[in-house]
């Protein structure tokens, strides 16, 4: 679930959180913005990076099976 847009890569998976309603963890730097999304137990249920990618695989994981 990965794309390249206008040359930066771009992955999501899961309830990505648009209205920021739910718990999310977020980070920013320079060119890179990665979002994981909780849920009241603290497993992860969504994830948007942007940039820089490391550990989408992981991720996706992790969200698919949450007992991972």
């Amino acid at each position: 679930n990965t794309v390249q847009v206008a040359g930066i890569r771009v992955f999501s998976a899961g309830e990505i959180d648009i209205q920021n309603e739910g718990s999310s963890e977020i980070m920013r730097e320079e060119g890179v913005y990665r979002k994981r999304v909780v849920d009241e137990k603290g497993r992860l249920i969504g994830a948007v990076l942007i940039g820089d990618l490391t550990g989408w695989r992981d991720m996706l994981k992790e969200i698919q099976d949450p007992g991972v």
